[in-house]
């Protein structure tokens, strides 16, 4: 017995790939307008004083630690996290605020 397929052609190839796109497209818009709020709000509680004043609290104590030390290494994480996932939330909130507002484009026929 015989199986009778046809290989897809390329054009046919082409158009599921558009739709899968496109599908795609419209999926990470709905996901970056659902964690939007989220990171919105984690974004502001490390922009409150306090979070940022625990950076600049612990910053004076690196220099009273030996170099090689652990505590020493372990603050500095802190400071540097601390310092860089503000940035990068900050960035983070742009970028889902574009991807959420941007229009799906509709596949062309």
């Amino acid at each position: 017995m015989t199986e009778n397929t046809t290989t897809p052609t390329v054009a046919e190839l082409e158009a599921q790939q558009a739709a899968l796109t496109a599908a795609q497209a419209e999926l990470d818009r709905q996901m970056a307008a659902a964690s939007l709020g989220s990171v919105q709000a984690a974004k502001a509680v490390l922009d409150r004083a306090a979070s940022i004043k625990v950076a600049d609290d612990l910053e004076p104590l690196v220099e009273q630690l030996p170099a090689n030390s652990v505590a020493r290494q372990q603050i500095m994480n802190v400071i540097t996290v601390n310092r860089g996932v503000r940035d990068l939330l900050g960035r983070e909130v742009a970028r889902l605020e574009a991807l959420a507002a941007a229009p799906v484009e509709e596949e062309a026929n």
